[in-house]
């Protein structure tokens, strides 16, 4: 073992193999042979995910922000949606990579290229605190590797892209503390502040206990006084705040306003792991879930750590995570959701996902227990060679039992797969360590590590590349809407794809993104149907029934799906003769639902709206959209009287206006649009998109970055002179 670091050609070595052994694990994504191509499985990395990054792609690659998006949802701040990753470097590279026109592969690839991150920065934090360059490889192989790195999070994009950057922050405030490092500080700030950026707010209720933990417990281990290790936290939270307040804020925002604040407990405690379940961690085979599984011979080796009274913090972390990855099941998690209730509403979902720390802990108790093997490890042999022994007993009785007692449950052949599994394994582990000698050992046990885990996670993510890659097989649905002139919104609910429009241009009223405005979601959800496509300016229905209704009229049927133009439909700018008020979103509902309420004329304003002049519409008032981008309208509008002027798109905090120039109140309508009251006669009304969280959340970000850098190059400066 090394006593000091200094870069060496085996570290090369070790992080080209790491590299190698990525590009095999996913070897069938890009082997030129069409027959044996796959690709990741359809669902939230296709429907959710893809959509969302190929509209900030799009922005990115030309040098703009992808502020709001008029394609969903009846506009959304597309910005804000931490799944869109707006601020997210890597994003950005891959942006501009593919000049904006991101494709599912680069994208794929963009995942794939953080499995080998993943490796590289728990190598480095793995060999930062054994001094020992295998142990780290090894370390680095059963993170990456691991039944929860390779189940849902590659699926889940932000969710990988995430929780690789945990090792990384935790290098980063194990130097802060080791060196006294300002430098160190803000780079352990900006770490996390990565997990933010990458839109992962959901692994914070991993990564910052377990960050949070590790840095008092560094800090114990090197005598610093409570007082400074407080002050170094309240320090590295300060630069993580700072530099993700660029995404931080406009997603507290939006979060508060979306359907994610109204999550409660009888949503919090749907998840987590069933108490057999966490049989996963040794039997993979017999539970059928492998989130748990960090391969057998890092399970040995952290036990043999333990054993050895090294990592003892890690041993609590992995026992720590498991009890709480049990949600509902154990009494952990009403502590963790009152925490979140007010600090991270509606985040706390989804529990078992804290399998993170399981395995990552493993990882590193694995790195120490390699570092262990040359101080006496016969009692580790024998104990090998015994479990072994045992494990192939218990396959044979299994077996012999199989055959005197047929018809037993698939679970019972999937014990005796594991177990037969296991016990090849133990003896191939066994031997590596009782015949083979010290160099040998360096390539072995991390080949049968490779070779457990490949055999277990390979694949497990794809699916055969055949046809056109979704969602673009429902997107070609879409497409002969295209020719059609004119401002409107399409609903394509019923199409399986939310977020269609973002490819062809086309407005859709919904989308997939978990951040919905709540108010928009709700109300409309009640409203009768025809009433509701007149609201929201819906010209074209997607929809696998039959309708007969006169208003409609089906203009073709492609992949199940029968497309209706909608000829009843409110234009995307009107006035209204008459408005209702209303205090609540039930009594707003109430109202649109009323047999009296005409949807063409007639609008529901808040109860502090003034009030209006209550005349039918003349035959000269009107409006009409004079010019019209992503985030401003331009409208000319001519009324008799003083009248309500509703524009059909999201109200959303940001949105101003003006009335020939001068400042107007924007008013919420029919309880999700937006309204201006105009003036007797001809006016020009303009609503603009300034979103003040990004402003606030980039001048923070800005102002951390400018104060990090300058102390630094003061405290260069003095280096230097000294």
């Amino acid at each position: 073992m090394e006593t000091t670091l200094r870069p060496s050609w085996r570290d090369c070595l070790y992080l080209s193999l790491l590299a190698l052994a990525v590009l095999i694990f996913f070897w069938q994504t890009w082997i030129p042979d069409p027959a044996d191509r796959a690709r990741f499985k359809p669902g939230d990395f296709t429907h959710i995910f893809f959509p969302a990054r190929y509209y900030a792609a799009s922005h990115l690659a030309r040098g703009q922000l992808p502020l709001w998006n008029p394609f969903i949802s009846c506009g959304y701040p597309h910005f804000a949606d931490p799944q869109a990753a707006t601020f997210y470097p890597i994003a950005w590279a891959t942006a501009f990579l593919t000049g904006g026109n991101l494709s599912p592969e680069a994208l794929q690839w963009e995942a794939i290229f953080h499995f080998f991150l993943a490796g590289l920065f728990t190598y480095l934090f793995a060999l930062y605190l054994t001094r020992n360059r295998e142990g780290a490889f090894l370390a680095a192989i059963s993170f990456t590797f691991s039944g929860y790195l390779t189940g849902f999070p590659p699926l889940q994009l932000s969710m990988l892209e995430a929780d690789i950057w945990l090792p990384a922050s935790l290098l980063a405030i194990t130097l802060a503390i080791d060196r006294s490092s300002f430098l160190w500080t803000g780079v352990s700030g900006l770490c996390l502040a990565m997990v933010l950026l990458a839109g992962g707010p959901q692994s914070y209720l991993t990564i910052l206990p377990l960050t949070l933990a590790w840095l008092f417990y560094r800090a114990y281990k090197k005598g610093l006084p409570w007082g400074k290790a407080i002050q170094l936290m309240a320090l590295i939270a300060a630069f993580w705040l700072g530099f993700g307040a660029i995404q931080a804020i406009p997603t507290w925002e939006l979060t508060k306003l979306s359907e994610r604040a109204a999550i409660h407990w009888e949503n919090v405690s749907e998840g987590g792991f069933a108490w057999w379940e966490l049989m996963g961690a040794v039997l993979p085979h017999v539970v059928g879930s492998y989130a748990l599984y960090p391969g057998l011979i890092a399970l040995i080796l952290a036990a043999w750590a333990v054993w050895k009274r090294q990592g003892l913090f890690w041993f609590g972390v992995a026992l720590a995570s498991l009890f709480f990855s049990l949600g509902k099941n154990f009494a952990l998690l009403p502590f963790f959701y009152l925490l979140q209730k007010l600090a991270f509403p509606g985040y706390l979902r989804n529990v078992e996902r804290v399998a993170l720390a399981f395995c990552f802990s493993v990882a590193m108790l694995a790195s120490l227990g390699f570092t262990e093997l040359n101080k006496g490890d016969e009692k580790l042999r024998k104990a090998l060679g015994v479990t072994a022994l045992a494990f192939f007993l218990g396959w044979l009785l299994a077996s012999l039992a199989s055959k005197a007692l047929p018809g037993q449950p698939p679970q019972y052949s999937w014990l005796l797969d594991s177990l037969a599994y296991d016990s090849l394994l133990l003896l191939a582990i066994w031997s590596a360590l009782e015949f083979a000698g010290k160099s040998l050992r360096y390539f072995l046990l991390p080949a049968i590590l490779l070779l457990d885990l490949f055999t277990i996670n390979m694949g497990r993510i794809l699916e055969p590349a055949k046809g056109i890659w979704p969602p673009f097989d429902v997107v070609e649905k879409f497409a002969p809407l295209q020719a059609i002139p004119g401002t409107f919104r399409i609903d394509g609910n019923e199409s399986g794809l939310l977020d269609v429009g973002v490819f062809l241009g086309l407005e859709n009223v919904s989308g997939a993104a978990p951040l919905q405005m709540a108010w928009h979601r709700e109300i409309m959800a009640e409203v009768k149907e025809i009433t509701r496509l007149k609201l929201e300016n819906i010209h074209i229905l997607a929809t696998q029934r039959d309708i007969t209704h006169g208003a409609f009229k089906l203009l073709y049927e492609r992949g199940g799906l029968k497309f209706y133009a909608f000829f009843g439909f409110n234009p995307r700018a009107y006035l209204v003769s008459e408005v209702r008020k209303a205090q609540s979103n039930r009594e707003i509902i109430s109202i649109l639902n009323s047999p009296d309420f005409a949807p063409e004329s007639m609008a529901v304003v808040p109860s502090s709206f003034p009030d209006l002049p209550k005349l039918p519409l003349g035959a000269s008032e009107g409006v009409k959209i004079i010019e019209r981008g992503e985030t401003f309208a331009v409208l000319q509008v001519k009324a008799e009287v003083p009248r309500l002027l509703v524009y059909v798109e999201s109200y959303y905090p940001g949105w101003g206006a003006e009335v020939d120039g001068h400042p107007a109140i924007v008013y919420k309508v029919n309880g999700a649009f937006r309204g201006v009251i105009v003036p007797g006669g001809e006016h020009t009304v303009t609503f603009r998109y300034h979103p003040a969280s990004l402003y606030f959340g980039a001048g923070l970000s800005l102002a951390t970055l400018l104060a990090f850098f300058f102390y630094c190059g003061f405290a260069l400066r003095g280096k230097f002179a000294s």
